[in-house]
């Protein structure tokens, strides 16, 4: 009896070929550890010539400099895009486009922010107290006021998502976003490393309701701004949607964010319309829901 290879089995298919590619030029890449030298520190510099600074080590108190300029389609976008290896230059330098540089000094490790905690020690006494499971909760101080807000407004809510394989964990995050969208509250912070699974897989959770400083991913949102005149909206959170899929079709974070990351169809064109460079072209979680649900699962 012949077998037929089905949509979710060719799905599936790919995804772990890309899964395998992305990881072997990863491991392979000689400007990041494991094949490259461990990294002391890292500072991105927006503005009108944006660029990334690394501090490699190299048996010195501050280490090898090197400057990257963020020109795609240059030596520079290559290295990061990990298509590239990083060139084997002695001392401090900078690229350029594919100009490289030679530098006189190595400038100081960025300074760490000051913190700007907040007093949250009256907003936290209205939480509800619970007793610890290990294997269930992890616990975090409070910094701001409006994560505690946030968390008060969200009480006795759910967000139930449909049962819709191999989509359901997009769909718990426009559920998540809707949720919050309803309660007047921008997630501003919305990444992989903000989503909770459980151990079958079978639920996401959104975490992290700051609403404070996170992502600054989708085109307009500034990089010297505040929380409050930054450009975050509703849009910029379904912007960030489509980076959310992208993490899960590979099930990893990208290095950087040079790195081309193709997702495989029906999802591509989910996160195209995602990651629109307008926000008035992207679609609003509605929309976005029903062309997730739209999807066909095991043929029907």
């Amino acid at each position: 009896m012949a077998t037929t290879t089905t949509d979710a089995d060719m799905f599936s298919q790919e995804v772990a070929r890309l899964r395998a590619e992305y990881q072997a030029k990863r491991q392979q890449s000689n400007a990041f550890p494991p094949a490259g030298r461990p990294i002391l520190d890292m500072e991105l510099a927006p503005g009108d010539k944006p660029a990334v600074g690394i501090w490699y080590e190299d048996g010195t108190k501050l280490g090898q400099y090197v400057r990257l300029f963020d020109i795609p389609g240059t030596l520079w976008g290559d290295i990061l895009g990990l298509e590239r290896p990083l060139p084997a230059v002695k001392g401090h330098y900078e690229i350029e486009g594919d100009v490289i540089r030679s530098l006189d000094k190595c400038p100081n490790h960025p300074t760490e922010p000051e913190d700007d905690f907040e007093d949250v020690s009256d907003l936290t006494a209205k939480l509800p107290l619970i007793d610890v499971d290990s294997s269930k909760h992890f616990t975090k101080k409070g910094k701001y006021r409006s994560e505690i807000e946030n968390l008060l407004k969200c009480q006795g809510g759910s967000c139930p998502g449909a049962l819709l394989s191999p989509h359901l964990l997009i769909l718990h995050i426009i559920d998540a976003l809707s949720c919050l969208h309803a309660l007047g509250i921008v997630h501003r912070d919305l990444r992989i490393d903000n989503c909770l699974f459980t151990p079958d897989g079978s639920r996401l959770v959104v975490c992290d309701l700051e609403s404070r400083w996170g992502q600054r991913a989708a085109p307009e949102v500034a990089f010297d701004g505040g929380v409050d005149d930054s450009g975050w909206t509703t849009r910029s959170d379904v912007y960030d949607i489509g980076n959310c899929i992208k993490c899960m079709v590979y099930a990893n974070a990208p290095i950087t964010n040079q790195v081309e990351w193709p997702v495989t169809e029906p999802l591509q064109a989910v996160v195209e319309a995602c990651m629109r460079k307008s926000p008035d072209d992207r679609p609003s979680l509605l929309e976005l829901r029903e062309m997730v649900e739209a999807i066909p699962v095991d043929g029907r």
